[in-house]
């Protein structure tokens, strides 16, 4: 289209004292406009699939991340640029998918310094409930009750229920992956059509001296989301990021989030994964972290699982299995094999038959079971 190749022209610059050009990288996520039409026929999942495959195609098609394997995936991709890992997820219909959820969580065990990058900005903060006019991608207020543009946009109303499951715990995971305490240091947004930058880390406000709410700037320790004017009024965004003194941008785990936490994190998912084959989508919706620690027997023995593991070799493994070659991802499963190996031999021990210590048996019982699993 005329569109995209105005911006792929644009794209080219010169290299500093060279006469070589490069080419800009780009990241697209389309909005809900790009897709939909006041009065359009049709179902909004309908509209979005149209349009992807016609004049957004071309957009996705050149957006780094893309084109691998021969496929374009329009509800996500990534790509890892200077040690900084770049998600986008679609959200430009309010809500994410199981699948999206699932890639995102993924991701962050790269364990490496990560912005993602959606549409509709999401429900971060309380001052964010509403945003101005608009209710934001998780907020628990989201649903039919709070869709004030259904008729002036002609479509359906949004669901009396409200949000997804999936979409709650997506944000639930990008509040728990916020930095200092994880890997996810921005969320970069639209939408809304006004400046916000709002810090989201798990910590307190006078922790983070330079943060501030709601700002036309920000600057922030942790976690920032930023919500951008839209660039036909010429809004924008220069991101910088800056690592500590004495942290390269591509840190690994261990001192990026504290072995302790990454290794209980990294046995909690792993474990999930597992029993997704074992319970039933009606079951899968409420039970996540609940029934993993259940599953190990209780919190306090799962963080003494994962004390067993050495955090700096399970990122090597997955550094590995990441290049996607068949001796890499070998080599991947055979390093994640001996990095779990304290466990499995463990939990074979203490869940065999018991002697003066039933209960100490009784309660390794479950430990035994997921590991089986």
């Amino acid at each position: 289209s005329w569109a995209s190749d105005l911006l792929e022209s644009n794209l080219w610059r010169h290299l500093p004292g060279s006469s070589t050009k490069q080419r800009i990288p780009y990241v697209f996520t389309a909005g809900n406009h790009d897709w939909f039409f006041e009065g359009s026929a049709g179902s909004q999942r309908e509209l979005q699939e149209e349009w992807r495959q016609k004049g957004l195609h071309p957009f996705y098609a050149a957006s780094a991340g893309q084109g691998l394997w021969g496929q374009t995936n329009y509800d996500y991709s990534s790509f890892e640029t200077g040690g900084i890992l770049v998600l986008m997820v679609d959200n430009s219909r309010y809500q994410v998918t199981w699948e999206q959820l699932a890639f995102f969580r993924s991701q962050l065990l790269r364990w490496i310094p990560t912005v993602l990058v959606v549409h509709v900005p999401l429900s971060v903060a309380d001052n964010l409930r509403p945003h101005g006019n608009f209710v934001l991608c998780g907020d628990p207020a989201w649903g039919e009750a709070t869709d004030r543009s259904w008729q002036h946009e002609s479509r359906a109303r949004w669901p009396e229920e409200g949000n997804d499951r999936p979409t709650e715990l997506f944000l639930e995971a990008v509040l728990a992956a916020a930095a200092p305490n994880g890997p996810l240091i921005a969320v970069l947004a639209g939408h809304t059509h006004g400046h916000d930058a709002t810090p989201f880390s798990r910590v307190d406000v006078e922790e983070q001296p330079n943060a501030m709410f709601g700002g036309e700037e920000s600057s922030a320790q942790g976690a920032v989301q930023y919500i951008s004017h839209p660039s036909l009024n010429g809004g924008h965004r220069f991101f910088d990021v800056e690592s500590e003194e004495g942290h390269s941008g591509s840190r690994g785990l261990a001192d990026a989030l504290g072995a302790q936490l990454a290794a209980r994190d990294f046995v909690t998912g792993l474990t999930w994964a597992a029993l997704l084959g074992k319970v039933s989508p009606d079951d899968r919706m409420e039970i996540e972290v609940d029934f993993v620690w259940r599953c190990w027997g209780g919190l306090a023995r799962l963080n003494l699982a994962a004390k067993k593991l050495d955090p700096a070799t399970i990122a090597h493994g997955i550094a590995a299995m990441l290049l996607r070659t068949e001796q890499a991802v070998r080599l991947g499963f055979q390093i994640l094999a001996q990095a779990l190996q304290p466990i499995i031999a463990g939990a074979a021990i203490t869940a065999g038959p018991a002697t003066d210590g039933q209960q100490e048996a009784s309660s390794n019982g479950d430990a035994a079971a997921c590991v089986e699993i």
